[in-house]
């Protein structure tokens, strides 16, 4: 199951982040902490064309948004020193942080969402967000989509169904999000193969348990492994989940694994580095 997030950043309907706030309640799949390891883990190096697949809240796709837009403001911050010329003033991009700055005109964010109720309430989490005019969200099935479409992605993102079809959820939207009967892996491999750009990326988050079969069927569509990350809940535990990322072009692979809490139970040092940004407070 999802690790749940700190219930004091809750509030009715959703969950408040730092920059921007994520309202979840007609979506089947709450804000949770796989989502939010994907968001602050996936790479953004060189990334102008981004793709979040089953984007559901649209938290993935805000997270990149954020962090795309905090890249540019460190990136204009750095070129000002070396230049030794007056840095941006606030005025210009209304903070030091992103938060305020509307991300560069080449950057494009795109989710596909296949419920039609998530998709409507993503395309409203990024309407409220300070990045809508580089957001899209596009209520479709992700194999159409790849079929139909000629734009390709520096990055592309997912957090996937992970369940074989088995005892229902409840609801058929909840089904949706969690069971593969909506989305085989298969089939998501070859759609994002399709959608990628030559030297793109896909970074995937799913159950440790399944990650060795989805690497050999990665494999078997052109998809190299090129990082791999096993997340535990706490040093006494197994990796219960993997952070995994491929891309088409063939290249070095990196190993490491992430622990979420200390042995007091409080956020670890390495998860509030690397998801610090986000979160009001840990």
């Amino acid at each position: 199951m999802d690790t749940p997030l700190d219930k004091s950043r809750m509030r009715a309907g959703g969950f408040t982040f730092r920059k921007f706030f994520v309202a979840h309640d007609r979506c089947a799949m709450k804000v949770g902490t796989d989502g939010v390891l994907l968001g602050a883990w996936a790479p953004i190096n060189g990334v102008s064309r981004v793709l979040d697949i089953g984007t559901g809240s649209g938290l993935v796709a805000l997270m990149l948004a954020q962090r795309l837009a905090e890249a540019t403001v460190e990136h204009a911050r750095r070129k000002s020193l070396s230049a030794d010329v007056d840095p941006p003033t606030a005025a210009e991009n209304r903070d030091s942080t992103g938060a305020g700055l509307p991300l560069q005109p080449r950057v494009v964010i795109h989710g596909v969402e296949l419920v039609q109720a998530a998709a409507a309430q993503a395309a409203e989490n990024i309407k409220a967000s300070p990045w809508s005019s580089s957001m899209r969200i596009i209520n479709q099935d992700i194999v159409a989509y790849a079929r139909d479409v000629a734009a390709r992605y520096d990055l592309i993102v997912c957090n996937p169904p992970y369940f074989p079809p088995g005892v229902p959820c409840g609801t058929e939207q909840r089904d949706q999000a969690r069971y593969t009967a909506s989305l085989d892996h298969q089939s998501l491999l070859a759609a994002a193969w399709r959608l990628l750009t030559p030297a793109g990326h896909l970074a995937l988050v799913l159950p440790e348990a399944i990650a060795d079969r989805i690497i050999s069927l990665a494999a078997r569509q052109g998809l190299h492994l090129r990082a791999r990350c096993r997340v535990s809940e706490n040093q006494r535990k197994p990796a219960h989940r993997a952070l995994l990322l491929f891309s088409r072009a063939p290249g070095e692979m990196t190993e490491t694994s992430l622990v979420l809490r200390d042995s007091d139970n409080r956020y670890s040092a390495d998860f509030r580095r690397l998801t610090g940004m986000f979160y009001l407070a840990h």
